[in-house]
Formats: structure tokens, C-alpha cells, sequence
């Protein structure tokens, strides 16, 4: 995610699609929760479902993307999107919305059958 144009990277056009959709879904009333991850880690505890943790998800956005500066040492780990997708799979249930924000750097067979 640390690629991108000359007025912005990939990472920044995430976390403000990712904010765009975290306060529509706070205004219509509906129940947020996110699993933010990176090539290092995927969160063991995602952010519970509640409209007032909006705030809480965003920081957590902005504090792994403001991370770029020690970003540009860490190791690429494509196999990370394939571990937080089978995180999605055991978390959400019936009648849940899973909006996925990623330049897909990893997706691969497996994650088509995800």
C-alpha cells in the first residue's frame, strides 16, 4: 500500500475510503467493525460491532497507515490478506455486509474460493 502518485499513495486513498464507509454506516444507524492488518500482523480481537467505536476503527486505520515510515523496512506478506479473509469467514454471520479495502496484493486462487 506504500505506492502510489504524486498527490497520494495507496494507503491514504484507503483509510479515507475506509472512513468514508465507517460514517455512512454510523449515519443510517447500522453496527461497524473492522479488521485492520498488515503484512506483519492480523488483529486477534476485531473492534466490536458498536456505532460509537467509529472513532476508535478510524485511529486504528490512521495509526497503521501513519506507520509508513517504519513500513518501508517490513517484508512483504501477501498471505496476510488470505489470513484476515479466513478471520472474516468464522466472524461474520448471516445478514452481514463485508466491505474489503485492499490493493488485493497476495489474492491468489485461494482467495477466489474465499
Amino acid at each position: 500500500m506504500f505506492f502510489g502518485s504524486q498527490a497520494v499513495m495507496k494507503s491514504v486513498t484507503a483509510a479515507e475510503v475506509a472512513a468514508m464507509a465507517a460514517w455512512r454506516t454510523f449515519s443510517v444507524g447500522d453496527r461497524l467493525g473492522a479488521l485492520v492488518f498488515n503484512d506483519r500482523e492480523v488483529p486477534g480481537n476485531p473492534s466490536p460491532p458498536q456505532p460509537p467505536k467509529v472513532m476508535q476503527i478510524l485511529e486504528t486505520v490512521g495509526r497503521d497507515e501513519s506507520c509508513s515510515a517504519g513500513g518501508w523496512n517490513v517484508e512483504p506478506n501477501p498471505a496476510m490478506l488470505n489470513r484476515v479473509l479466513e478471520r472474516v469467514l468464522h466472524l461474520a454471520k448471516h445478514d452481514y455486509l463485508v466491505a474489503i479495502i485492499s490493493d488485493f496484493n497476495g489474492a491468489d486462487e485461494g482467495t477466489k474460493t474465499r
